[in-house]
């Protein structure tokens, strides 16, 4: 029987919260042991111990095998996101130290190289000043460098557009006003089908489309390394850092955030990056305020960034509709909606204010 672990440096959030819902322990053993009776026969070595450092319902887990190996074990229970995923780490091949190395796939089991070191999250938060911006920047500049590395292999082709639906793009332009509905404040007015219309773009860029603080990590060797790969496709290119810089875990201001990716992706639009970015914010606000309904809000945070739970944390979900605001003040079309991110910081801090 495998011998099977949480990570508890860090104490888990309590029962119930996000993805640690409490699984039945003999169908969780059973389970175990089989994810560790197929890893075992696809690396050839026995499987002595699995943590599970994202808590137990995660698609992903950490094995260390019997010769002294870490490697992640990753079921998804979606056919095409583990197609998808494996074909990509398959032919990135590790992309210069930015993708984790494929290892073995087979029984809807991908086992792929352990990236090692602190999660991209818990590194920004960790550091102050320079070394942040350093950090971030590196960040941004490793999803340019994995984008010419997928570029110049011609995978894109192989992949399916994402985000181009047109109910789609009209739900994700409607995001300050599901965001309004959500506070009970008066929803914002603007030009919906414009926005949506500007967020139209060319599906030939190879897109990661989960680029979150929570799905990157800090290799040993200090290459910022991503993983998590299922939902890989094909859009206009701004959509990764776009989500990287409105994510709650993102510490950098709007100012800063905008600067870095001109200097690491200069061929990036600025326009459609920021409208993009307001926009995923507001995504991440909802998810933030649902979480919070049902959950509570918590107040450290140090425990969400290590698990990579939903940022329900009043600072940080105050500073992203501040940072939403501010990239909302970069065009003409949006700058009207920076006084109502103003209002939804001031909710976020204090429910009872206006």
């Amino acid at each position: 029987m495998i011998q099977a672990e949480a990570q508890t440096a860090i104490p888990p959030p309590p029962p119930g919260f996000g993805s640690f819902t409490q699984p039945d322990a003999a169908a969780m053993r059973a389970d175990l042991d089989a994810l560790a009776g197929q890893a075992g026969r696809l690396l050839g070595t026995s499987v002595q111990r699995i943590e599970a450092p994202g808590g137990p319902r995660r698609a992903s887990l950490r094995l260390i095998l019997g010769d002294g190996r870490r490697v992640i074990a990753t079921r998804r229970p979606d056919r095409a996101e583990r197609l998808r995923e494996a074909l990509v780490l398959g032919i990135l091949d590790g992309a210069d130290g930015h993708v984790p190395r494929l290892l073995a796939f087979g029984g809807g089991v991908l086992i792929q190289e352990d990236c090692g070191g602190a999660r991209l999250s818990d590194a920004l938060a960790a550091t102050k000043s320079i070394m942040r911006e350093t950090i971030a920047a590196d960040a941004v500049a490793s999803l340019a460098a994995i984008r010419r590395i997928a570029t110049a292999t011609g995978i894109a082709q192989e992949l399916p557009f994402i985000g181009m639906a047109s109910d789609w793009l009209a739900d994700f332009s409607l995001g300050p006003v599901r965001l309004a509905e959500r506070l009970g404040i008066a929803a914002p007015r603007y030009d919906v089908p414009g926005l949506a219309q500007s967020l139209i773009a060319g599906p030939q860029v190879f897109t990661k489309w989960d680029a979150r603080p929570g799905n990157a990590a800090l290799s040993d060797d200090d290459p910022v390394m991503w993983f998590d790969w299922g939902m890989v496709g094909r859009r206009g290119g701004f959509e990764d850092v776009a989500a990287l810089i409105s994510d709650e875990f993102w510490p950098l201001d709007a100012a800063m955030s905008l600067r870095i990716v001109a200097e690491e992706l200069p061929d990036t639009d600025s326009g459609p990056l920021a409208t993009y970015a307001m926009l995923h914010a507001c995504s991440r606000l909802r998810k933030i305020l649902r979480q919070a309904a049902t959950g509570g809000w918590e107040t450290n945070d140090r425990t969400l960034r290590h698990y990579d739970l939903i940022g329900v944390a009043r600072p940080m979900s105050a500073a992203l509709a501040r940072r939403a605001r501010d990239y909302a003040l970069t065009d003409a079309g949006t700058e009207a909606l920076g006084p109502f991110f103003d209002r939804v910081a001031r909710r976020v801090e204090d429910e009872d204010a206006d």
